[in-house]
């Protein structure tokens, strides 16, 4: 992967008016969508990650702009990535006294999940007619980008599947995974809700999107989403480095 600061100085010393604008209409899209996901009261089928790649979407295609020149005007967005990720570390360190008490379901839960969503690709990889690299690269779906990109590029998949997959699975996973996990812990086993629990299932299967759509609801939710995603995310590469 291209050093973060090479492309932020590449991006800048192209930076147009055009790349001005794109940055611009990213934000408000963003503005948007988390406005309208507050009337909403919060609904999963609204989260903002989804409706600005709407919004944004249909605005490329109105004036008929290519998706690789927004890719390009957007890169400080890309690049911070990677240090956001690091950054992680403050809430996981703020919840360092819940994690010790729970380590042991949550390090079950984690090898589980992320098993399930690495090798149950194979059950419809094959019968798509994906070549294996891109099987491969489709089983990071549940790993946050930084992570999942790397490790997709080593295994030979192509990149537009790779994101695909990320992109698909984010959404999804941050529309289904509240009320599956809520659904898990009072109907089937009969305990209190608890966003601790919920926000872990959705950093688990949604990483950076579950992170985002736990965030406006709680500090406990988001750090504890943070933890899952981290915690997919070594789990997932554990399982592919005998790959590499």
């Amino acid at each position: 992967m291209t050093d973060p600061v090479t492309e932020l100085l590449a991006w800048a010393r192209a930076l147009s008016w055009q790349g001005v604008a794109l940055l611009a209409l990213t934000f408000a899209a963003w503005a948007a969508a988390r406005r309208l996901w507050a009337a909403a009261r919060g609904s999963a089928f609204l989260t903002p990650v989804l409706t600005a790649a709407v919004l944004i979407t249909g605005v490329l295609t109105a004036i008929d702009l290519p998706v690789g020149d927004y890719g390009r005007a957007t890169t400080p967005l890309s690049a911070a990535l990677l240090p956001a990720t690091a950054a992680m570390a403050v809430p996981l360190w703020r919840m360092r006294v819940y994690l010790r008490a729970v380590w042991r379901p949550l390090v079950a839960g984690t090898i589980a999940g992320g098993a399930t969503s690495f090798l149950g690709i194979f059950l419809i990889g094959p019968p798509l007619g994906l070549p294996l690299a891109d099987q491969l690269g489709l089983g990071l779906r549940a790993v946050t980008a930084p992570v999942a990109i790397p490790l997709a590029q080593s295994l030979g998949s192509t990149m537009d599947v790779t994101m695909l997959g990320i992109l698909g699975n984010g959404l999804f996973g941050a529309m289904a995974t509240p009320l599956l996990a809520r659904l898990a812990l009072t109907r089937l086993a009969g305990l209190r809700d608890d966003d601790r629990v919920t926000g872990f299932t959705l950093g688990l299967t949604s990483h950076a999107i579950g992170v985002a759509h736990a965030a406006p609801r709680g500090g406990d939710m988001a750090a504890m989403a943070a933890a899952g995603m981290l915690a997919n995310a070594v789990c997932t590469t554990l399982m592919v480095i005998p790959l590499l």
